[in-house]
């Protein structure tokens, strides 16, 4: 993990590190509140990033979707924390500063639409977001995707569904990595992917219910070369002079780079209606890519104000949900 790099870790590249001083774990712990509403179509949640977490913010968002016949279309505006890393996703103390930076939202809005026609459904969605930080460049990110979904099988208990889809996604700057004005979220200038998704459902009586999705795609992306302090040129100039023991010049940018290669994602749910207001359950996700890989996972409880309103899943804030 870069961040487990010391000269590579906040500020720390400006100055001449001792020796075994070049590993910094992290780690943080916090509670988020969120508040989510779902009528007609219309939905809206607002909240906290987690608080006790170095640095927070709110985050929210608002949405509409409905459908003309065999066509469904929806469109949001948000403001989501982004959960790539630590830095990203909680903020973190800079060591030889004191500072806290990071805690990086995405800003904007997302549009889609799909056609259905009996087994098979067609999707297309495009999307442009701004990525805030504090102490972070300032970023956007272009996306947009389609796709084809076939129906296999679907009765009252069980359903399976497969298809193909692409998706296409940019960001104005590479800022990936951790040192001061980086934020810890990967950030292309180009990343495209083909996968192949399966998703099982189904249910058990009345009161469980499931779902496993997975896909296995192929990803390939192109990064720029990026320096080590986008935001400092004092920084910057300081690294440029460093030297290491042999008297060579440090790298005071990061490299870069093409790569090509298999992604995995995997994801399951398990609901179960303890009465026809309240639900609870578990989720998990795993996502595996070249050197990357993420393991999530938790539990939710939702309940409906409504006799007879308790969702499939309750509504939560992006961040957690389409993990």
């Amino acid at each position: 993990d870069d961040a487990n790099a010391g000269d590579r870790f906040g500020r720390i590249g400006t100055v001449l590190l001792a020796p075994g001083n070049d590993a910094i774990a992290q780690s943080e712990q916090g509670v988020a509140l969120a508040l989510a509403y779902d009528y007609r179509g219309l939905y809206a949640h607002f909240g906290s990033t987690p608080l006790g977490f170095p640095l927070q913010t709110w985050v929210g968002g608002l949405g509409w979707q409905g459908s003309i016949g065999q066509l469904s279309l929806s469109a949001d505006l948000s403001r989501e924390l982004l959960g790539d890393s630590l830095l990203a996703h909680c903020g973190l103390e800079e060591p030889l500063t004191g500072r806290d930076w990071g805690l990086v939202t995405a800003n904007g809005g997302r549009v889609a639409l799909s056609l259905s026609d009996g087994p098979m459904m067609g999707y297309g969605f495009v999307a442009m977001h701004w990525m805030r930080g504090t102490g972070v460049k300032d970023n956007r990110r272009v996306m947009g995707g389609a796709g084809l979904q076939w129906t296999i099988r679907r009765d009252s208990r069980f359903g399976v569904k497969t298809g193909l889809s692409a998706t296409l996604m940019s960001f104005t700057d590479n800022i990936r990595f951790f040192t001061e004005g980086h934020g810890g979220y990967f950030s292309p200038q180009m990343f495209t992917n083909i996968g192949v998704p399966l998703i099982v459902s189904g249910n058990k009586g009345k009161r469980l219910s499931y779902e496993i999705a997975g896909d296995v795609g192929l990803n390939w992306f192109h990064e720029d070369s990026a320096p080590y302090y986008p935001l400092d040129d004092d920084a910057q100039q300081l690294r440029d002079g460093r030297r290491d023991a042999l008297g060579e010049p440090l790298a005071a940018t990061y490299g870069a780079q093409n790569s090509l290669g298999v992604g995995v994602n995997a994801r399951a749910q398990v609901t179960y209606h303890f009465s026809s207001q309240l639900v609870g359950g578990l989720r998990a996700a795993a996502h595996f890519a070249g050197d990357y890989q993420e393991l999530v996972g938790g539990l939710f409880v939702g309940y409906g104000f409504r006799p007879g309103g308790a969702p499939a899943a309750p509504a939560l804030p992006h961040y957690w949900a389409d993990r």
